[in-house]
């Protein structure tokens, strides 16, 4: 299982890139979503680190944290900042949020700097 929780861990190392890559790009609409992604595969990983087995199939963050006790070693800030990213995978392909995640884009480069930070604090509890 451990080559899966690699997987999750460069998936994570992927998706922030790419969030990267379009923020610096001029193009922020996706930085939320793939950070949600990226936050999504770490926590899918730490998950199966510390359980030793798959995760639920869920795709709310905060959800996945509680599922595998991480949530208990989480601040209140940062659980509030894992169910603000939950919003971004039902919404982008829906045409009535576009203009709502559009103007949220200008906060990418915080979004994207509060996600990486909090993937390398899940990232050195997984060994």
């Amino acid at each position: 299982m451990m080559d899966v929780v690699v997987k999750y861990v460069e998936g994570c190392r992927d998706d922030l890139d790419a969030a990267r890559t379009l923020l610096d790009a001029g193009r922020p609409f996706w930085v939320g979503f793939l950070c949600h992604q990226a936050l999504f595969k770490l926590l899918r990983g730490y998950f199966l680190e510390m359980q030793n087995r798959y995760p639920p199939n869920e795709s709310h963050l905060p959800t996945l944290a509680r599922a595998s006790g991480l949530d208990a070693t989480l601040t209140g800030a940062d659980l509030d900042f894992l169910h603000e990213l939950s919003f971004y995978p039902q919404v982008v392909s829906q045409s009535v949020y576009r203009q709502k995640i559009a103007e949220r884009a200008t906060e990418g480069a915080a979004v994207l700097g509060r996600a990486s930070a909090l993937a390398d604090a899940i990232r050195e509890r997984i060994s």
